[in-house]
């Protein structure tokens, strides 16, 4: 019950989200023809990739947006809402459906910054032409080894971890947000934006205090970096900064979930 629930859930997301990415990459293949042709790049024509380029670049922004503020508000129709007396009627736990949104939710906006993000590399790449250095990428590998002190793989690992582990906090910090919200009989949706600025308040403050606490304790590092006579390995320094990301997205991810839950199970208050 619990994958046609899944199934479900992505059929009917998928009937705006997967039009509104095929709209993004259509506006980028048309961007492609127009900077890789001569034709648009003289006279009067130039004007046409130039237009077409900001809409391409609205579009990545419309992506992100869209797509976060229809997750959203479908959860809240769904789960708080009236639509949520037949969600809560299904042969599945509150477990089970919140979930089910949460893995929903997240997967279509991992689809979205992977889209985006390979479509402007594709895009960089299609602007170059010809001028692109085929030596990029290992000059970049070795920039990245030289500087934070840990090989490329390492790297890569470590930065698609922290964008998973982001996306899962940001999701559950709306979702968290909307559960708090619904606890109030009325004003539920300016109770539940005050629930996320306290969610983010916290987070920045907790954020702060680690940033002083390490900046006390590399002192001397930092100073390094300011004036550019590093000589000792960053590797650690730098680790401590994704270990801390990772850790506190993690952290939060986990406190969210946990409220959501918890007023899911005992505190329902349907509209």
């Amino acid at each position: 019950m619990l994958g046609k629930m899944i199934k479900h859930e992505l059929q009917e997301t998928g009937k705006i989200l997967i039009p509104l990415n095929l709209i993004v990459l259509g506006i980028m293949l048309l961007n492609a023809v127009f900077l890789g042709l001569d034709l648009f790049q003289k006279g009067y024509l130039k004007m046409i990739p130039t237009f077409s380029l900001m809409l391409y670049v609205l579009g990545l922004f419309a992506l992100f947006v869209l797509t976060a503020v229809y997750l959203t508000m479908r959860f809240y129709k769904t789960m708080y809402s009236n639509q949520g007396y037949l969600t809560h009627t299904l042969p599945l736990s509150t477990t089970a459906i919140l979930n089910t949104k949460i893995l929903t939710a997240v997967l279509w906006l991992v689809i979205a910054f992977a889209a985006t993000i390979g479509s402007i590399l594709f895009m960089v790449k299609i602007a170059m032409g010809s001028s692109w250095d085929p030596n990029t990428f290992p000059l970049l590998k070795e920039s990245i080894s030289r500087d934070l002190g840990i090989g490329f793989g390492t790297f890569l690992s470590i930065l698609i971890v922290m964008i998973i582990c982001f996306i899962f906090s940001m999701t559950l910090m709306v979702f968290a947000s909307l559960s708090v919200g619904q606890l109030f009989h009325q004003n539920k949706i300016p109770a539940s934006i005050g629930a996320y600025v306290v969610f983010y308040m916290i987070q920045q403050i907790i954020s702060v205090i680690f940033l002083v606490i390490l900046a006390v304790a590399n002192a001397s590092t930092i100073e390094e970096l300011q004036t550019g006579t590093v000589n000792l390995p960053m590797g650690s320094f730098f680790q401590t900064i994704f270990a801390f990301l990772i850790v506190q997205c993690v952290a939060l991810s986990i406190a969210y979930y946990i409220i959501s839950l918890y007023i899911s199970n005992r505190k329902l208050n349907l509209e």
